[in-house]
């Protein structure tokens, strides 16, 4: 005779499948576990890394310029947006209470100050010391009312919009400034001006902060970091097509600008 639907074929399954479906519950409980903590513990924890080691990136080029007594082949307009995007996403980090974001950026305040510094008293150049003048007030100034106005705000969406769409802009221009020297790239088929060691870890801190911001739904970060890949990706594909010249880091010139420039 036929049993009724709701039984199963053979009595043992009365057993099997009640422990299958709780064994399956746990698996996927545990896989759920286990991707939390890679995306919002691993991921981020591997960032905080990855974004110090990518501020730490110009140091050696900029110890061996103060060494030296001169910029030589170093670009300094990555510094003064270098300070900025730390002063942003640190305080991003700070009003959605993020600490994976503030100890990334904080340390980057300080060594982007070392190399704004560093840069201004080598170059020798009005117009470059103009530039980074310029640039650095102009960014201080908007970060500073910017944060100031933020505080007084009640609602924190209007707090964390205030803060985080100029710190996006200002971490793309960050991850652009070393293209300003493209066309001398170009021109002199050399891609010595651009930093190294920055830009491998602008390519792994991207990629980090990109899957960071994609799990954790927060639409700036993983805008903010796709870019930065791209603008990256453009970076390499210079130094690819222009390989670093030779003599290029041997080449020295007082007013800052890269070596072969006018």
């Amino acid at each position: 005779p036929c049993l009724p639907a709701c039984l199963p074929a053979r009595p043992s399954q009365l057993l099997l499948v009640p422990e299958a479906a709780d064994r399956n519950g746990d698996e996927g409980k545990m896989d759920a576990e286990t991707v939390q903590l890679l995306t919002k513990v691993v991921a981020p924890g591997v960032g905080v890394l990855l974004t110090n080691l990518l501020f730490l990136g110009p140091l050696p080029a900029v110890l061996h310029a103060r060494k030296q007594g001169s910029l030589g082949v170093l670009n300094p307009d990555l510094f003064p947006w270098v300070v900025a995007n730390c002063i942003g996403s640190t305080s991003y980090g700070f009003v959605r209470d993020d600490l994976f974001l503030v100890f990334s950026n904080i340390g980057g305040i300080y060594l982007g100050l070392l190399y704004l510094l560093s840069a201004y008293r080598l170059t020798s150049s009005p117009q470059v010391a103009g530039r980074l003048e310029t640039q650095t007030l102009a960014l201080a100034l908007v970060f500073g009312g910017l944060d100031v106005g933020a505080l007084r705000m009640t609602d924190r969406a209007v707090r964390e919009a205030m803060i985080v769409l100029p710190t996006v802009v200002v971490t793309l221009c960050m991850y652009a400034s070393p293209l300003t020297t493209m066309m001398h790239v170009v021109r002199e088929r050399d891609s010595a001006s651009i930093n190294r060691a920055f830009l491998a870890m602008q390519l792994a801190n991207c990629l980090m902060w990109f899957t960071y911001g994609l799990f954790t739904d927060d639409l700036a970060v993983a805008v903010a970091n796709v870019c930065g890949l791209a603008l990256g990706l453009a970076q390499a594909a210079l130094i690819c097509r222009y390989p670093r010249a030779p003599a290029a880091l041997d080449v020295l010139k007082a007013d800052g600008r890269p070596a072969g420039s006018p």
